[in-house]
């Protein structure tokens, strides 16, 4: 230990505890100074979201499952490395990118109704994900047909 820390112990628990016996208002402090640091570096904010989005899809991907699982109180129980991204969406077969919308990757509850918990999550293509979004099989089934008529 350092001889500052040892000559002023005493003193410095005594700021420890004052500094953080209300965590609500040392807390409120610390986003207010974060944010201040946001506000007036908007583009080195920027340049670090982009960044951290496209070298993390997973992290991302987990993010918003966890908040859509809160919003539509549906389970979730799946940790960050559930998440396992393939190098081609398993439906449609193309090259998931972050190029653009339809290449991204997206993770869908295999059934809805189970919610993002092990076993029933997957990574498939945004595009494959809407076009499954809420279709039933009959649904699916009869634009089959219709697009085998008129092609």
């Amino acid at each position: 230990m350092s001889s500052y820390y040892e000559k002023n112990k005493e003193k410095i628990k005594q700021q420890r505890k004052e500094r953080y016996a209300n965590d609500a208002v040392y807390r409120e402090g610390q986003l207010a100074g974060s944010k201040k640091w946001r506000d007036e570096n908007p583009e080195r904010m920027k340049e670090h979201r982009k960044t951290w989005e496209h070298s993390n899809p997973a992290w991302i991907m987990y993010h918003n499952a966890k908040r859509r699982a809160r919003e539509l109180q549906i389970p979730f129980n799946i940790t960050f490395k559930d998440i396992v991204i393939p190098t081609h969406c398993p439906i449609l077969g193309f090259e998931l990118t972050s190029n653009n919308r339809e290449t991204n990757p997206s993770l869908d509850r295999v059934i809805p109704e189970l919610g993002y918990v092990v076993g029933n999550i997957k990574v498939i293509s945004m595009r494959a994900n809407r076009l499954k979004q809420d279709a039933t099989m009959e649904e699916l089934s009869q634009i089959i047909i219709y697009m085998t008529d008129h092609n």
